[in-house]
């Protein structure tokens, strides 16, 4: 079966949530968010060391297989640094 790979966009509580979700579900995860030091990224690494994390500038970021994306509900799928990506 062919690795599956998630990109959750945001990384307060809903996308920590996620991430775990995902991750307890057998997906690699990956986490992006426009803040370099997100309020959940200790616990992130903590929990999931193995999730990717990338933050920054979110017209940086290159898909790169993903299958499924969660986008945090804080972030607007149109108006937002994340609206290209999704």
């Amino acid at each position: 079966m062919a690795e599956k790979k998630a990109l959750v966009i945001g990384l307060g509580a809903s996308g920590l949530a996620a991430a775990k979700f995902l991750h307890s579900h057998g997906w690699k995860v990956k986490v992006i968010d426009t803040r370099a030091d997100p309020p959940a990224l200790a616990k992130l690494r903590a929990e999931m060391p193995e999730a990717e994390f990338v933050g920054g500038n979110l017209k940086d970021i290159v898909l790169q297989d993903e299958q499924l994306g969660a986008i945090s509900p804080g972030l607007s799928p149109f108006f937002s640094e994340a609206a290209p990506i999704v």
